[in-house]
């Protein structure tokens, strides 16, 4: 199985540790494609890559017809009870 995990680079390095432990947990069930999410060389800067490459990159990710997407999408803004989505 291919895996599309999703976390923050540009919004935030914080949770790079429990990225890592997500993705280490993932792999048993196949491929990460996104395992540079992970990464703790990577900063808040983002890639070396301009962002349509990092946009043609991912999108064709996305279009893995078997891929299976995982995001880590915790934060403040979900801990708030009038947040609707």
């Amino acid at each position: 199985m291919k895996i599309y995990f999703a976390g923050a680079i540009r919004g935030g390095r914080e949770d790079v540790a429990l990225y890592l432990e997500l993705v280490e947990l993932l792999k048993a069930y196949g491929t990460v494609l996104t395992e540079h999410i992970a990464d703790e060389q990577v900063t808040a800067l983002g890639e070396l890559s301009d962002d349509r490459a990092i946009h043609d990159r991912d999108l064709a990710w996305l279009e893995y017809k078997s891929a299976t997407d995982v995001g880590e999408i915790f934060d403040d803004f979900f801990l708030n009870p009038a947040t609707e989505l």
